[in-house]
């Protein structure tokens, strides 16, 4: 079931990022403020033994645009589809919020989640140099959030 997280999520969520991230982590300084501004939207999954999975996205006043900030799924929820289904949920609420696109950056290397994004309709439309802790650059990816035309 996917939700909004809540502040009482906050040791589920770090216990998911330790999981699922070996660099670039998100910090529970981070985490809280995210949690607790208006800028933000974070959305859970969960199953009966707990949190399995979340998906942040930013928003700017000033962009049509939003920015997927993390996606993660505890190493133990994986292969049930529960990336798609998070990112489904987070394009839903940007579009609530009136947003055309939906941008993100992924590492070079994160070939699972390149291939989710390709799948899901992201193209590829840039890269940032020496984004990631380990000095890798970030592919940038976008995806359309406008209704298609008939």
């Amino acid at each position: 079931m996917i939700r909004p997280a809540t502040l009482e999520d906050l040791p589920a969520l770090m216990e998911i990022e330790a999981r699922a991230f070996t660099h670039d982590r998100i910090s529970r300084r981070n985490f809280r403020h995210l949690l607790s501004g208006a800028n933000a939207v974070s959305l859970v999954d969960t199953d009966r033994q707990g949190l399995c999975g979340y998906v942040t996205v930013l928003f700017n006043r000033r962009s049509p645009r939003a920015r997927l900030y993390s996606l993660a799924v505890d190493p133990r929820c994986r292969g049930r589809g529960l990336g798609t289904k998070l990112l489904a949920a987070a394009e839903k609420a940007c579009r609530a919020q009136g947003r055309s696109a939906l941008c993100l950056e992924v590492h070079p290397r994160n070939a699972k989640a390149r291939r989710l994004y390709k799948q899901t309709g992201y193209r590829a439309i840039g890269r940032y140099p020496d984004f990631y802790e380990d000095g890798a650059d970030a592919v940038r990816l976008e995806k359309s959030l406008a209704p298609a035309k008939a």
